[in-house]
């Protein structure tokens, strides 16, 4: 027994022993390991020759693509300073913002600046530089009598005035305008912050956002009174992976002379325009809570990382060499990404539009989700399948990955491409003159900003109607001797539609050929809502939007100025006193010319009560057209468009599949993708800030060869109804089949326009439109009129027979004879 239990004793000593001896190891290899592994991260830099920077660069003005592509900012500028003063250089990659953090973990860059705020939360994962920016804001309103201002929601139901491309322009577009906050039409965005001092002064804006400083300064020496303040502050700093110290001293080092030599301050002003007097102070040293053990690999909630591995097709070389599309032309862009976190991806996660040089940069894109999953190291292709804007210009998008969550993560992944300048068009052939119309414009190619002045002068007529192609002409009647001026933004097809007395209808057309000039400022927006006509006591909505180098921005009505010095981007009611013609009109000068455009209002006599504008006011389309309405296989088609009302986006679609996004308010546009015959649909989207929208569409027929069609150009009166019904005496009814697939007439009382198709001798016509007037005599016009128009659609085909026109159904049976006119 004895012996036994010295043996027990022996065994348990050694069992002791055992465990001490695995807690020293674990302690050396675990404990020790995480403590004493010396930081490295310095000479890793140094070794490489570079230091690997992730941003994220869709915040303007600290870091973005300028028109060359190459990345720009006052947060790129400030790196590639302190690089310098390292002697190392900069290599940039583009991150998902909420991304940059997992990158520093993962050890996928060496530091991270995207105008990061220090905060707890983010200093729980990385470490931080010195500060090397702190900025507040604050917020002006006219006197004390005004709002008070204490959080976000505040500032709901008033007019904020901004100045462009400012830290407050961005973060009002992104906090206020796209949650809902504030509607599009109350961010007022100025080039000049003076003049938004002096619309604060003058009730055209309720509240201004700019830094403290300005905002002492103006409350000191205008009289106007700080409503508020912190609403966005900011204590930037550069981030860098935990553990990270020696790195850290360096970039510290660094910075500390530039702040001291007055470069920092010097950047401020160039890309923040930010005086030296008005930054704030800057701390010393960015405080931290002891020393920071290194890391080992992440545990616990997964990392979401990605980088690219190489491009499958359309490869642009950096931007160097875009591939080249023709306007509308359909690509699929191809990437084999490989997956750099430590999380597996799963059919939740999708590839997203992120961002890019232009609106028309996603170039339809839409997301795509994963089609399986794909663990940590391995690479997926992702195919995307999307279309070339309709634009000349050279484009790049970026696109990058979300998790199931929403959350945007990794390296954004380019795609450039170029769209040619468009074929020059074939002229369109001299119209033959029409007796008894006269139709001009004193010239008919101009520089964008100018106008023009149309003039005619009609005899022996029932109705004549005046307007741009896509407008509706039964809005647009005019009387027979008059003039109009208008300021084209783009090149457009104006239209004078005259209405014989015997009911017969001509069309004459001119194109006014609008050049842009170049460093002009671009009126991107430019709408009157309602239009064309509204009643005596009825207010107008005037929505605007100016882009590029601007001095001064003028809104006018028939000459007398609404708005001297107003924002490039806004909106103003205006109320006209009486009855008659309105000309609004919108000019912006700047040191590259001057752009205009206007637009015109009837007034007419009325009662009209005024109707409170709902939240969110509906998106208005007020024209749009596809030109021509048949073509070849591989021809081009214009599209033309004009929106109003509450819209703050507008998208082109092609049989269901989006060819541009985020389109402008207003524009004409060519699409050569017309590979195979068919019809082929149109259709033109207005959102509002809800996303309510309106639509239109157009049909183009697209054939092989060119249709024979016996009776383009011809004119017939309406000599028998269905069932062989003679016409009522007194009546004219008449069918023109014109150019471009139109046809016009008159149904008796009223005239009608539609379109048609001819295919041998089958012929289709659309349902038309009319005038929709009403005439009391003879009696049973309407009746006869609703009877023939709504017949014409019912045609299949036709037969020609000397001078006799015979229309029938799809069944073969006679509906409508006609005899040729002239």
């Amino acid at each position: 027994m004895k012996q036994n239990r010295n043996l027990l004793i022996i065994v348990g000593l050694l069992a002791l022993l055992a465990l001490a001896l695995a807690g020293l190891l674990g302690y050396y290899f675990f404990v020790r390991a995480t403590v004493e592994t010396p930081d490295t991260s310095w000479e890793e830099v140094q070794t490489a020759g570079h230091l690997v920077v992730g941003t994220s660069a869709d915040y303007n003005p600290f870091e973005y693509y300028v028109s060359d592509f190459q990345l720009d900012g006052f947060d790129i500028a400030l790196m590639d300073a302190i690089s310098q003063r390292l002697g190392v250089r900069s290599e940039y990659k583009n991150y998902a913002f909420n991304g940059l953090g997992d990158a520093l973990q993962l050890d996928q860059i060496d530091v991270a600046v995207a105008a990061i705020s220090v905060n707890p939360e983010r200093a729980a994962e990385v470490d931080f530089s010195n500060i090397y920016l702190v900025t507040e804001d604050a917020v002006l309103s006219l006197d004390e009598t005004g709002p008070q201002i204490t959080q976000v929601q505040d500032v709901a139901g008033f007019r904020i005035g901004v100045q462009s491309q400012s830290v407050h322009h961005n973060w009002a577009r992104t906090n206020l305008v796209d949650t809902g906050l504030v509607p599009t039409r109350d961010l007022l965005v100025y080039q000049n912050f003076d003049q938004a001092v002096n619309d604060l002064k003058g009730n055209r804006v309720d509240l201004l956002i700019t830094d403290l400083p300005v905002a002492q300064e103006v409350a000191t020496t205008e009289g106007v009174t700080i409503a508020g303040q912190g609403l966005n502050p900011q204590r930037l700093a550069i981030a860098l992976p935990k553990g990270a110290t020696s790195l850290k001293a360096q970039i510290d080092r660094a910075l500390a002379e530039l702040q001291s030599e007055g470069v920092v301050a010097e950047l401020a002003e160039q890309y923040l325009d930010i005086q030296e007097s008005e930054l704030l102070p800057t701390p010393t040293a960015t405080a931290v809570a002891g020393p920071t053990p290194t890391p080992g690999p992440p545990s616990g909630e997964c990392l979401a990382s990605s980088s690219l591995v190489e491009h499958l097709t359309f490869d642009d070389q950096n931007m160097t060499a875009p591939p080249e599309f023709q306007p509308g032309q359909a690509f699929t862009k191809g990437w084999r990404i490989r997956n750099r976190g430590t999380c597996t991806w799963d059919e939740s996660f999708r590839l997203v539009y992120a961002h890019g040089n232009s609106p028309a940069a996603q170039m339809g894109g839409q997301p795509l989700a994963l089609s399986g999953p794909v663990e940590p190291g391995e690479t997926v292709d992702l195919e995307l399948p999307l279309f070339a804007p309709l634009q000349p210009g050279i484009y790049q998008g970026f696109w990058q990955l979300t998790t199931g969550d929403n959350e945007a993560f990794g390296e954004r992944f380019p795609v450039g491409i170029q769209v040619p300048g468009l074929p020059t068009p074939t002229p369109a052939p001299t119209q033959t003159p029409a007796p008894g119309i006269d139709f001009t414009v004193d010239r008919t190619t101009i520089n964008r900003g100018e106008c023009v002045t149309f003039a005619w002068n009609v005899d022996n007529v029932r109705e004549v109607y005046f307007y741009a192609q896509g407008e509706r002409w039964q809005d647009n009647g005019v009387s027979g001797q008059d003039s109009r001026t208008v300021c084209p933004s783009v090149t457009t097809i104006y239209e004078l539609r005259v209405v014989k007395t015997d009911g017969s209808v001509e069309v004459r057309q001119i194109t006014i050929t609008v050049e842009a000039v170049v460093g002009a400022p671009n009126i991107t927006r430019f709408s009157v809502d309602p239009s064309p006509q509204i009643t005596v006591g009825q207010c107008v909505q005037i929505r605007w939007e100016v882009q590029g180098d601007i001095d001064e921005v003028v809104l006018a009505a028939n000459n007398r100025a609404l708005w001297e010095g107003a924002p490039m981007s806004g909106s103003l009611e205006d109320c006209p006193p009486g009855s008659g013609k309105v000309d609004y009109t919108v000019e912006a000068s700047g040191p590259g010319g001057i752009s205009r455009n206007q637009r015109t209002i009837t007034v007419v006599e009325g009662e009209a009560t005024p109707v409170p504008t709902p939240e969110p006011e509906m998106p208005i389309i007020n024209a749009f057209e596809v030109v021509p309405n048949q073509v070849e296989v591989n021809q081009c088609v214009t599209l033309s468009w004009r929106t109003g009302g509450g819209t703050t986006r507008v998208q082109l679609k092609q049989n269901g599949a989006i060819i541009l996004d985020n389109a402008p308010f207003e524009g004409s546009s060519q699409s050569c993708s017309l590979s195979e015959p068919g019809q082929v649909v149109f259709r033109v989207d207005a959102f509002n800030s809800d996303g309510q929208n309106a639509f239109e569409e157009e049909a183009v027929s697209v054939s092989e060869t060119p249709a024979d069609n016996p009776l383009l150009g011809t004119s017939w009166v309406l000599e028998t109804m269905p069932n062989g019904t003679p016409v009522l005496d007194g009546t004219n009814l008449a069918i023109t089949f014109g150019v471009n697939n139109t046809l016009n007439g008159s149904g008796g009382c009223n005239s009608y326009s539609a379109e048609y198709v001819v295919s041998g001798q089958s012929l289709a016509i659309t349902p038309p439109s009319s005038s929709q007037q009403f005439c009391a005599e003879p009696e049973g016009i309407m009746e006869q009129e609703a009877t023939y128009l709504s017949t014409l659609p019912t045609v299949g085909s036709f037969r020609l027979e000397a001078n006799t026109l015979t229309l029938l159904d799809s069944g073969g049976n006679t509906v409508l004879t006609f005899l040729k006119l002239g």
